[in-house]
């Protein structure tokens, strides 16, 4: 591939990138948090971008890379078509090609959505009990009670609330009262007391959080950290060391994850066979194989079509 076409091709996925993100009006409103010419972000559309954040993840951090980053594609966008790139030959037919990519994409998400349902509990602990050795533990994890408080006088009076409260479920229901009155953000403290994280990836933009997180033992209150302005108190709960095969409860949703993601693959391997059937029942289907140099003939529907570049994309 020649420099001039992976250009092309880097410039057709940055425009598809930035029509796709939905992040635009067409027209400036006064509620926005950026704005490049006439395409604004409002900050409607930079809080549904956060909504499938991780909690781990510093809200004000986050929310800054995204405006960053519509910037960044905005100006690129809009160079684009100052030069004129849309109405190049080699531009358009890569637009066209990947409009193919979309429509498939958008097919297959259909499908998904009108022929899958959430993971059942029998089907959640099927895949547990078969997997247990591929489920130990590849990094340490740990389960921590958090509250995120205004200023340094509140994190001591944090900190001195957390001491009191025991590491078992008795301490866990005082804790969700003690974060519904002290912390600036409940449903997080709420959130990540319920789950348990890679102790390294943990608050991991707070300077000094894994050492502490490192030397703490169960029970033990961290020093208060402060990032962005607000203070954060945590308490280490339980360490679940590399190795361990964790109960269940500490990783259904992943679990589930991978349940969903395996009904997808054999949902697509079905639909895709109905899909052959119907095209060969109605004549609409031929396939040569790549070293039959004679013409296509018709093939059976598990064949492969040379040249098909679909795929399904959770394989």
């Amino acid at each position: 591939m020649n420099s001039t076409r992976y250009l092309l091709i880097a410039a057709t996925a940055l425009v598809l990138s930035v029509l796709g993100t939905g992040c635009a009006d067409d027209a400036p409103s006064g509620d926005y948090v950026a704005r490049v010419g006439d395409r604004t972000l409002t900050r409607e559309d930079l809080a549904r971008s956060l909504t499938d954040r991780p909690t781990v993840l510093d809200s004000v951090e986050a929310a800054s890379q995204i405006v960053e980053r519509w910037v960044t594609n905005e100006l690129l966008f809009q160079e684009a078509l100052d030069r004129g790139l849309q109405d190049e030959a080699d531009t358009r037919r890569l637009l066209a090609e990947n409009e193919r990519s979309v429509l498939i994409s958008a097919l297959v998400n259909r499908v998904y959505e009108e022929e899958m349902s959430e993971p059942d509990e029998t089907s959640i602990r099927s895949y547990y009990e078969s997997n247990r050795d591929q489920l130990t533990l590849r990094e340490p994890y740990v389960r921590v009670r958090v509250l995120i408080v205004e200023t340094e006088l509140d994190a001591g009076l944090a900190s001195d609330s957390l001491e009191t409260l025991s590491i078992d479920a008795q301490g866990d229901s005082a804790f969700t009262a003690l974060a519904d009155r002290m912390s600036l953000r409940r449903e997080d403290s709420r959130t990540i007391s319920d789950s348990y994280y890679p102790a390294n990836r943990l608050f991991s933009w707070i300077p000094g959080m894994a050492s502490s997180l490192a030397e703490a033992e169960a029970g033990d209150v961290l020093p208060a950290l402060v990032s962005d302005g607000v203070w954060y108190v945590v308490q280490l709960v339980e360490r679940v060391p590399v190795g361990t095969l964790p109960e269940l409860d500490m990783i259904r949703d992943e679990i589930a994850e991978r349940v969903r993601i395996e009904e997808r693959k054999q949902l697509f391997a079905r639909h895709v066979q109905r899909l052959r059937t119907q095209a060969l029942a109605r004549d609409r289907l031929e396939v040569s194989s790549p070293t039959d140099t004679s013409g296509p003939s018709p093939v059976s529907p598990g064949s492969a079509r040379s040249g098909d570049t679909v795929s399904n994309p959770d394989a």
